[in-house]
């Protein structure tokens, strides 16, 4: 009975401490960073492709993309129409339920790549800033974002 006293002591422990679920801000789920509905954007876009940070400017990024753009940059395919990329950009926040973890924060920017339906298979670009999806308007710089945006890679998944 007294080797049988820890286990049990140990095991209520275990059962009161995990039946709770820290809460910030009155919910669990990072509202900040949800994109708008407007978009239509997990049939647009249903697969991520790759993610990267910024520590300069202290934002994350991820670029999603249809069936078509997925399989052209993983080489199981030849680029063709229908091609679209999506490049989402948030700013930086703390995690609040891990300490040092830095998660997905306010909307930075939407850039869309879609393929034209022409023989050179080229892209569209398009940029929509801030949670409001606001249309970017100066095109300087459209070529060289659209150029980023092609040659990402794919992140290697199992």
């Amino acid at each position: 009975m007294k080797k049988l006293a820890p286990i049990l002591s140990l095991a209520l422990l275990y059962i009161i401490t995990s039946c709770s679920q820290p809460v910030v801000d009155g919910q669990q789920i990072n509202t900040k960073a949800a994109l708008p509905a407007s978009l239509n954007f997990k049939q647009a876009c249903p697969f991520v492709i790759t993610s990267m940070i910024n520590r300069k400017q202290g934002t994350m990024s991820t670029l999603y993309g249809n069936d078509a753009a997925r399989n052209a940059l993983l080489g199981k395919a030849q680029p063709n129409n229908g091609e679209v990329l999506a490049l989402v950009t948030w700013k930086q926040q703390e995690d609040p339920h891990w300490f040092g973890g830095l998660i997905p924060g306010k909307l930075v920017s939407v850039e869309w790549a879609k393929t034209q339906n022409d023989q050179n298979h080229s892209f569209v670009y398009q940029r929509f800033d801030g949670a409001s999806l606001q249309p970017h308007n100066d095109t300087t710089g459209n070529s060289s974002r659209l150029h980023y945006i092609s040659i990402l890679r794919p992140s290697v998944m199992p």
